[in-house]
């Protein structure tokens, strides 16, 4: 009796479940119909948080009652494009000298913090977490790494040494596709060298002194500041902490014009992997033009919302910066396809030089030719049309949710406003971001997807299995390497 029971609930079940399936779909309004209500978000006014210290130098400083730690950041003027010719790795070397300060490793230790200090074509970025009770002990010890880095002979020669060891291994190779497409789009030009032996042999402790003494002064600098203290005693650690410090007139190094690298060629480095690492890209943009609104929403069509987390945060962009489900890349390679878990697409800002407009993407070996023809036609195909819907979905998802994700926190906020004054000289971007949003059209959006997706300038640099990828074909997906350009493969060792 109690099976025929379960057996009859069962079938009242089924039977309810089915007739719920076949009823009319509740009506909706389509994406273009919907009107964008007022933003109620209220964007951080800067002078909220600026404090102007001596000799030029700005901080932003941001309090956060809620935490037991706080967050140092300095944005410094001095690039790999400010390196002299011959001694590629100079500013590098500088920065390799804040980070060996003598007894860094002890303090580090003692006070539980944590240190990242990078250097790329835009700025050197020195970061120093720390806790609340330790603020007088890490300001001084972030002054000393600022103001007294360590240049002498003998770390010289560490650096040597650790500047031109690659930066991957086999067993991790995703990291070379990063480091090889910027040498291949920016060929022989300041923006894509690498150190070498002979440039790194060539740099002496008198280059370091001098190259520190040009760029590492208070008015090259922004400071961004964040955590369980008060502006106040904030301000007055900074001073106590930098000063004496004299500020000095600074000149960078003339960029050159970038010349243009051989389209529609896939670079290979063989390494035997499961899967396949890929980044397909081109020379992209140099400073705001007037379709940077109109490009953002084309790039969230297409890839997601890489151009926001990019551009700044770089340290929080692999967190951050995921595709969405409605993206081009997305549906074409995971929702419609599964062949990869993503797509991802970046249109990001250079200042100095142009930045590079890439995508990235990994997937098996019979995945990896079809993945690289979703990449070439969506490029192709968001420059001739765009529905209504995605551009409004694109508008309400960027003012109304990454931009204020720029803003989520308090050192968020400080290092935003610090790195639009450093990058841009002001405010003026993020003030009118919601209302250039906003005011995209049709038209703007297919202009700028023109003008900056050029799929005839596609360079492609692939790190996998070559062999089981040429030889492997997907049972419904097929497509060859080949059919993108032509294949050039290098040994893993160069």
């Amino acid at each position: 009796m109690s099976g025929r029971i379960l057996l009859l609930a069962l079938g009242v079940s089924l039977a309810g479940g089915s007739a719920h399936a076949q009823r009319d779909p509740i009506p909706f309004d389509p994406p273009e119909a919907i009107e964008l209500g007022d933003s109620r978000f209220v964007l951080p006014a800067p002078d909220d948080y600026r404090v102007e210290l001596d000799e030029g130098l700005v901080a932003f400083i941001a309090l956060d009652p809620n935490t037991a730690t706080v967050e140092l950041t300095a944005l410094i003027g001095a690039s790999r494009l400010d390196d002299p010719e011959g001694k590629t790795g100079l500013a590098a070397a500088v920065a390799y000298g804040m980070g060996h300060v003598e007894g860094l490793d002890d303090h580090l230790y003692a006070m539980d913090a944590r240190l990242s200090v990078t250097t790329d074509n835009e700025q050197t970025r020195l970061h120093l977490s720390l806790l609340e009770e330790d603020l007088d002990e890490g300001m001084a010890l972030f002054a000393e790494m600022l103001r007294r880095p360590k240049l002498d002979e003998a770390t010289l020669e560490d650096y040597r040494r650790a500047a031109v060891r690659p930066p991957w291994n086999p067993d991790d190779p995703r990291k070379r596709p990063e480091y090889e497409l910027p040498k291949l789009l920016y060929g022989n030009h300041p923006a894509g060298r690498v150190p070498t032996e002979a440039s790194v042999a060539a740099i002496t402790t008198t280059d370091l002194e001098s190259f520190h003494a040009q760029y590492y002064v208070p008015n090259n600098v922004v400071l961004a500041v964040s955590g369980g203290v008060e502006r106040e005693p904030a301000t007055a650690a900074l001073r106590d902490a930098l000063f004496p410090w004299k500020r000095a007139r600074v000149h960078h190094a003339d960029v050159p014009e970038i010349p243009k690298a051989t389209p529609r060629k896939i670079h290979v480095w063989e390494v035997e992997r499961l899967q396949g690492f890929m980044l397909v890209g081109h020379l992209g943009r140099q400073g705001r033009e007037d379709e940077h609104a109109a490009l953002e929403v084309a790039n969230y069509i297409l890839g997601g919302n890489g151009a926001i987390w990019k551009r700044v945060h770089p340290e929080l962009a692999p967190a951050r910066a995921q595709g969405h489900f409605d993206a081009r890349f997305f549906v074409e390679s995971r929702g419609k396809r599964g062949l990869s878990n993503d797509i991802s697409s970046y249109v990001p800002v250079g200042f100095r030089a142009p930045a590079l407009t890439y995508a990235v993407t990994s997937g098996r070996p019979e995945s990896i030719a079809f993945l690289l023809k979703i990449i070439d036609d969506e490029w192709r195909k968001i420059r001739e049309d765009v529905a209504d819907g995605d551009i409004e979905i694109a508008k309400g998802a960027l003012t109304q949710g990454y931009f204020q994700m720029r803003y989520a926190g308090a050192h968020a906020t400080a290092l935003s406003l610090a790195e639009e004054l450093f990058f841009e000289g002001g405010h003026d971007w993020s003030e009118g971001y919601i209302e250039r949003i906003r005011a995209v059209t049709k038209a703007e959006v297919l202009a700028a997807a023109r003008k900056y997706y050029r799929p005839e300038d596609l360079v492609a640099v692939l790190v996998g299995p070559l062999d089981e990828i040429q030889s492997s074909e997907h049972p419904l997906y097929k497509a060859k390497l080949e059919d993108f350009g032509e294949l050039i493969v290098h040994a893993w060792q160069q």
